[in-house]
């Protein structure tokens, strides 16, 4: 089953296309943006303080405000207790910057797990890759960065892309791999060991990019 996960961020509306089968998630404040689009989510997690109330639904997941995990680290651990193989994050992004950053962080957490996972700006799109490749179809353009999470990431390789890169090692504080550019041809990045977190303008809403062994 797919999941999104929805929070009270910068929310893309385009990309946010769940099928019936798939499971709906709202991290507090993400309930308020989903009600304002008449959507009902199938569960309601969090601590419900930026919420700042406990909505009225029937499947309400209540955590302590003092815990370890943001609200939706809190929804993607449940996610995959259920089995969850992709998760899509939406509402992650355009508040307050250390929430995005953890959940970037997370983004190389649930990749590391074997998890496909997708976190939605408003004109971006970021996944991981752990041990594997990306591949994204023709027809993408703007720009594209990659960065190290955690150890020093060996054997990365980027083809298709305007700057090539050969089994090159990525450190964690040295950026070598920012603005990259697409050029509209099938690219692919790949990381023979180590996690990569990977962020590309996203305007023209191409299929999603795959990952894979």
């Amino acid at each position: 089953m797919t999941y999104y996960i929805v929070g009270g961020g910068d929310f893309d509306r385009d990309r946010f296309t769940p099928e019936p089968k798939d499971c709906v998630l709202a991290a507090d404040a993400g309930y308020a943006v989903l009600e304002q689009l008449h959507i009902a989510p199938d569960a309601v997690v969090g601590d419900f303080d930026s919420l700042g109330t406990v909505p009225d639904h029937n499947n309400i997941l209540r955590f302590p405000k003092e815990k370890d995990e943001t609200d939706m680290a809190l929804c993607a651990r449940i996610a995959e207790e259920r089995g969850a193989h992709t998760i899509h994050l939406f509402g992650g992004t355009g508040g307050r910057l250390d929430h995005t950053l953890a959940n970037l962080s997370l983004l190389g957490e649930l990749s590391s797990r074997g998890i496909r996972t997708f976190l939605y700006g408003l004109d971006f799109t970021a996944t991981a890759v752990t041990d594997g490749k990306l591949t994204f179809p023709k027809g993408y353009r703007g720009t594209v960065s990659v960065f190290c999470l955690g150890k020093p990431a060996l054997g990365v390789t980027e083809k298709g892309l305007y700057y090539g890169v050969e089994d090159a090692t990525l450190d964690a504080f040295i950026p070598l791999g920012v603005s990259n550019e697409f050029t509209e041809e099938q690219a692919q990045i790949s990381v023979q060991n180590g996690t990569l977190l990977v962020l590309w303008e996203d305007r023209s809403q191409k299929e999603l990019p795959q990952l894979s062994k």
